[in-house]
């Protein structure tokens, strides 16, 4: 009983070490200073992401170890209030920079080449879009 108690929980630290999955069936809801609006991004288990702010987008993830590449194929076109245009923007932007992820049973970083970091917290399982 002692071997099996051991075996499990080195599987449980060990599984505790690695985010990738973590990310995947998961959506988050970007922290921000200033909460004009929702911004949420959901990694769905078939390889394909979706982000919701005023517009939309989606596309499709990579995942390799704690790299992961997001490719944005198609954006809604609604016209945001000029005040919500630029954290809009800003974000999509920063979106496609995205080269590092971190998660935790809470939380998703993700950080992008030029230095920026995004924080999300996760509020739930990915809608299938």
């Amino acid at each position: 009983m002692k071997k099996f108690l051991a075996v499990a929980f080195s599987f449980f630290l060990l599984g505790g070490c690695f985010g990738s999955d973590n990310i995947v069936g998961s959506e988050y809801e970007l922290k921000q200073d200033n909460e004009l609006f929702r911004i949420v991004i959901g990694f769905n288990n078939d390889g394909r992401f979706y982000s919701n702010a005023i517009n939309g987008v989606t596309g499709v993830y990579q995942l390799n170890n704690d790299s992961i590449t997001l490719s944005i194929n198609s954006k809604t076109n609604v016209v945001p209030h000029q005040d919500y245009v630029a954290i809009e923007n800003t974000y999509f932007s920063d979106l496609r920079k995205v080269n590092k992820f971190r998660t935790t049973p809470s939380s998703l970083s993700l950080y992008t080449y030029d230095g920026k970091t995004l924080q999300f917290d996760r509020v739930g399982k990915a809608q299938v879009q």
